[in-house]
């Protein structure tokens, strides 16, 4: 996979690929704050490559929105306004 591959030569780039499926186009060139939030990250232990190649492409691609209508039971969306990975607006999709 070409973001995990990325994160071992440039940090930096291979961020901007796996923060690309959960934010708006414009979203990370205009929060920097983010990128220097997960460079503090590096203190967290590192992922075996090996590991990252295998479970990146399922985090990546799991989407669950579909099955939202067969939810039966309450549920209690909480979302910050200021939430840096996560959209505002997603809460108000999955809300409708």
């Amino acid at each position: 996979m070409e973001g995990t591959k990325m994160m071992a030569v440039d940090t930096d780039k291979g961020r901007d690929i796996f923060m690309a499926p959960g934010c708006p186009e414009d979203f990370i060139p205009t929060h920097p704050e983010l990128k220097a939030l997960l460079r503090e990250l590096r203190s967290w232990p590192a992922t075996v490559q090996e590991t990252a190649e295998h479970t990146t492409p399922g985090i990546l691609s799991y989407n669950a929105y579909d099955r939202l209508p067969q939810t039966k039971c309450p549920v209690l969306i909480v979302h910050g306004n200021r939430d840096l990975l996560v959209p505002v607006e997603n809460a108000h999709i999955i809300e409708g």
